[in-house]
């Protein structure tokens, strides 16, 4: 069997003896009594009826409330490492040579004196551009991101049943560039 057949459901063949008259066959629909140590409450399909006059529904259980906060946990956990590792993503430092904030208010100054100065339209249309773009650059340096600290506390709490759920090691959390100080503190060791 191929891996891709073994995920699709399999349908059940219907018998080829006619429809009985015992409860578990009554191909009308409705509730059907449950096997013997059952608990639940099974019924037939509509659907079912003329095309697999055997297939039973079973009835849904409501989630307990165990369940509900299990699957609440599990969501703040997941939340908490992907604003982390988010936050770590995007502060995650450039390749090349860093530009200072000074620098760029620098060449910002001689930009805009030499679109004054220079009297070639098309010479003052990439000066044009070039301020923009350098006030663009001094905006996205001077934005304070989000606040590493608070995250990296809601990462701290959470990292260690995320990585137990989810089968993550400290090599993959030191890969993806978190560091060894803050796995550390959220309990996550090499040994595991």
């Amino acid at each position: 069997m191929l891996l891709w057949q073994a995920r699709l459901p399999q349908p059940v063949i219907p018998s080829k003896r006619k429809h009985s008259t015992t409860p578990r066959e009554r191909p009308t629909g409705g509730v059907i009594e449950p096997r013997s140590g059952s608990s639940a409450t099974a019924t037939v399909s509509s659907q079912a009826n003329h095309r697999w006059p055997n297939l039973m529904v079973m009835a849904k259980q409501p989630m307990t409330a165990e369940h509900k906060d299990a699957l609440a946990k599990g969501r703040a956990s997941a939340r908490a490492v992907k604003q982390y590792l988010d936050a770590l993503e995007a502060n995650r430092p450039k390749r090349g040579r860093q530009v200072s904030r000074a620098d760029l208010e620098k060449r910002l100054a001689s930009v805009k004196q030499e679109i004054v100065t220079t009297p070639s339209p098309m010479r003052r249309l990439e000066l044009a551009q070039q301020r923009i773009d350098l006030e663009a650059r001094l905006a996205a340096n001077g934005a304070s991101g989000p606040d590493m600290s608070a995250l990296e506390k809601e990462f701290v709490k959470h990292a260690k049943a995320y990585s137990e759920a989810k089968g993550i090691t400290y090599a993959a959390w030191r890969e993806i560039g978190v560091t060894s100080a803050v796995l550390k503190s959220a309990g996550i060791t090499r040994a595991g």
